[in-house]
């Protein structure tokens, strides 16, 4: 995946807050929420990543199937591999629409939300 692990926003945070002398700023203000938001996506994806990421690779899996790449070296990265080819397959023609792969890729975009932003999903109801 192209972001930053979990262990470099751990300190990205630490160094945000450290070169912070002047709290009481609208800046300094905007930069705490956005560390308090990205300790809570963290501490989200500690407890839920690796159940939603395996959720996610059986599911499409149950799906796909041949058109799905060799496995990853982790969790994450076989998710996110796999979740390319399935895109790669329907653009390419290779996958149809079904309802079951629609169910799939809506379930990983639930799990995948339920980390990052859970408010999101209560809102969309």
């Amino acid at each position: 995946m192209d972001r930053p692990s979990a262990d470099q926003l751990r300190v990205a945070i630490a160094a945000s807050r450290a070169g912070d002398a002047d709290r009481d700023t609208d800046e300094a203000r905007y930069l705490e929420r956005v560390a308090s938001n990205l300790e809570s996506i963290l501490e989200r994806e500690e407890l839920l990543l690796d159940d939603a990421m395996a959720a996610t690779i059986a599911s499409f899996s149950a799906v796909a199937g041949s058109c799905l790449p060799d496995p990853q070296p982790t969790t994450a990265e076989q998710a996110a591999s796999l979740r390319h080819a399935l895109d790669r397959g329907l653009r390419d023609g290779a996958l149809s629409p079904t309802d079951e792969l629609l169910v799939a890729l809506r379930d990983d975009a639930t799990r995948r939300l339920t980390i990052a932003r859970p408010g999101y999903l209560q809102s969309a109801t």
